[in-house]
């Protein structure tokens, strides 16, 4: 059975920080509220500090808090937004994989965060159309062993300490460690510096270890 490789979307092919920077004049301009307030009360929850009223995994909770609608919101980002910007440059590599390791690979998108505020995002990012894409609120491993409990691959995401299933290799994804290339730095755990490096370390994981079976 083809390994599966699954790829995160917020941070590893989405700049979700600078979309969040212009998404707070979105929800300014729907609820009247000051874009600088909204814009720092996110930078808060991404520290860990503040309160919890804009957590974008809980989008339904501010709308209900301040009365709007998720159709004025969706209206306010197609008028306001073109997603495609907020891509990663090399978001294309990625895609350019999916379309040539076909045979090699099963390839599909993993999400966490709130279903309709995520297919908002994702799907005006002009994905691969035979991709899966799959959004979820468990944990990712968990996610894993329910779902794909019979299969192996590789998560790639920009958090470190996924504390995958035995069978899977974990890939974080940092962009300001400037390898050379991908780097072993534990037992089933590698580190890249951008998706460019993909191609080489599923060589190495796969292709290169079944070929020495």
């Amino acid at each position: 059975m083809k390994p599966v490789i699954l790829l995160d979307f917020d941070r590893t092919l989405f700049d979700t920080d600078a979309f969040w920077q212009d998404f707070a004049g979105c929800l300014a301009e729907v609820t009247g509220l000051r874009q600088s307030a909204i814009a720092n009360n996110y930078e808060d929850y991404c520290r860990g500090q503040g309160n919890d009223k804009l957590r974008y995994v809980d989008l339904d909770g501010f709308i209900s808090e301040y009365g709007i609608s998720f159709e004025n919101i969706v209206s306010q980002v197609d008028k306001d937004f073109n997603l495609q910007d907020y891509l990663f440059a090399d978001a294309a590599i990625a895609y350019g994989l999916f379309e040539s390791h076909q045979d090699n690979f099963d390839f599909a998108v993993l999400s966490f965060g709130q279903e309709k505020f995520q297919n908002l995002k994702i799907s005006r990012c002009n994905l691969p159309k035979d991709i899966p894409v799959y959004i979820t609120q468990q944990a990712k491993t968990d996610f894993i062993n329910y779902y794909l409990s019979d299969r192996h691959g590789a998560l790639i995401d920009d958090k470190l300490g996924q504390d995958l299933p035995r069978k899977w290799t974990e890939v974080h994804i940092n962009r300001s460690n400037k390898l050379t290339g991908p780097a072993k730095i534990g037992k089933n755990l590698y580190q890249i510096s951008n998706l460019a490096q993909v191609p080489e370390l599923l060589q190495k994981l796969f292709i290169d270890n079944r070929n020495r079976r």
